[in-house]
């Protein structure tokens, strides 16, 4: 075969893995076609990584055992040194691309309280001492389980599209030390993000809209205690009205990325995620706050608790609070189930369709005036309740409703950003068929993976502590 050589300097242990790249060369070139070349340069390029891998580490483990070092501080008391056990101690890692083997030196404390042992070169290459998957591995592994339907699937979708084989048992370990990671850098951002601002220390910022919007809600997870168990999310973004998006005639502020928060710890917990979240995003100098939601109580509370800010003047500047108008509709369908026997009649759907017009036209207090003569000549006692509740529900939250006014700023009136948030960020992962989840542990572990990879923080899961505690 005639081919042109070219003369390039190879480091001596390297000298085989060229070998074998000269060798699948000459290989392919007698294939007869593209798809089985292509099927024999993936295969061998996969060999060949995993020796190229293989070959660097056991060279620089190598060194390691040539420096001779005999003892070293134990990093588990304060007292001892860690001395010289097993200069060439076996190990193994597992990598992305297969098992890689070789020896290294082993220190072992010589305080007879600790007597732990250490190895300098496995914490060089990032491998914990009773961990034999890298930290790249991990990180494949801990992805594949917090992004699939399931970690039996993740195993599979590993298997087909890495080529990596893993069983659902070890992916679902690792997933939760990587949630546990995760739920204490959510902490430290928490605290970080969400303590008082001073002239020394200003809160930091990442995002500063003119208009920053907040919207939350909650959903179910089914718990191994056989009860459902609420998380709370919200999700919150910026919208600015310097350039407009959409269709003619219907154009409105550009929305700036998303970000999301979730917990199923309780109120208090959540209350303080929202809060650092929306400070992040410069809640505090944007020129208007709204906050979004169903009719729940428990969403305006925290918007009163959270978002209603003392000014310099003593004047307290309150969120714009926006009642979902399609939970409004809902409601209103209610009602005119309480009025009509038959809700599907022509007569109880045109008087459904024309307070719904009404109600997005801001028309509150005149269709709180229809609720209210309606109560009056009802001549069921259940359904004057009924209307009664209805009522109330509309009088208790008309100044959620001026929908109007709400589009004439550029504000969304529908909560449909928190309900794809509960739907993806959730229930897409943890209310599948025949699930259920730890209560204390599982829920939270999952839920604070989902957050990071929904926020696209999750390499921030994977940097070295110094350079996580900066970001």
């Amino acid at each position: 075969m005639n081919r042109s050589l070219s003369t390039v300097q190879v480091p001596t242990p390297m000298v085989p893995i060229v070998q074998l790249l000269t060798t699948m060369f000459d290989k392919v070139q007698a294939l007869p076609d593209a798809r089985k070349l292509e099927a024999t340069v993936h295969r061998d390029f996969k060999h060949i990584e995993r020796q190229s891998m293989e070959t660097c580490i056991q060279f620089k483990a190598q060194q390691a055992i040539d420096k001779d070092v005999r003892e070293a501080r134990c990093p588990h008391c304060a007292r001892g040194w860690a001395v010289l056990l097993d200069p060439t101690a076996p190990r193994y890692a597992e990598t992305v691309r297969g098992r890689v083997d070789y020896a290294r030196p082993v220190y072992r404390c010589d305080q007879p309280g600790c007597q732990r042992e250490r190895s300098l070169f496995d914490e060089e290459l990032g491998l914990e001492p009773k961990e034999h998957y890298t930290p790249a591995m991990q990180n494949k592994l801990a992805w594949a389980g917090a992004g699939s339907s399931s970690f039996e699937r993740a195993s599979r979708d590993l298997e087909h599209q890495n080529e990596i084989q893993v069983g659902a048992a070890q992916i679902r370990r690792v997933t939760e030390k990587a949630g546990r990671r995760a739920l204490a850098l959510q902490d430290a951002e928490v605290k970080r993000r969400g303590a008082p601002a001073t002239l020394e220390a200003p809160i930091p910022t990442a995002e500063q809209p003119e208009t920053v919007v907040i919207e939350m809600d909650g959903t179910c997870v089914m718990g191994r205690d056989g009860g459902g168990h609420e998380v709370k999310c919200a999700t919150v973004f910026g919208l600015d009205a310097r350039a407009r998006t959409g269709s003619p005639g219907k154009e409105r502020p550009v929305l700036l990325r998303r970000c999301y928060c979730a917990t199923s710890r309780g109120i208090r917990p959540f209350g303080a995620m929202v809060w650092a979240l929306a400070s992040w995003w410069g809640v505090r100098s944007a020129r208007r706050v709204a906050v979004i939601g169903d009719g729940i109580d428990w969403i305006w509370n925290l918007s009163k608790d959270r978002f209603h800010f003392a000014l310099p003047d003593g004047s307290t500047a309150k969120p714009i609070e926006i009642l979902d108008f399609y939970h409004g509709a809902e409601n209103l369908a209610k009602a005119r189930d309480a009025i009509y026997a038959d809700g599907e009649s022509s007569r109880a759907k045109a008087w459904f369709d024309r307070w719904r017009h009404r109600l997005r036209q801001g028309e509150v207090d005149a269709l709180i005036a229809e609720l209210d003569k309606r109560t009056k000549t009802a001549k069921d006692e259940k359904r004057r309740d009924a209307l009664r509740v209805r009522k109330n529900y509309f009088a208790g939250h008309r100044e959620r409703m001026r929908y109007p006014e709400f589009e004439a700023m550029g504000l969304p009136i529908g909560s449909g950003a928190i309900e794809g948030t509960c739907k993806n960020l959730i229930k897409g992962r943890m209310d599948g068929v025949g699930m259920r989840w730890d209560a204390a542990e599982g829920i939270e572990l999952m839920t604070a993976l989902r957050v990071r990879m929904f926020n696209e923080r999750w390499e921030d899961l994977w940097k070295d502590e110094d350079h996580a505690k900066a970001a």
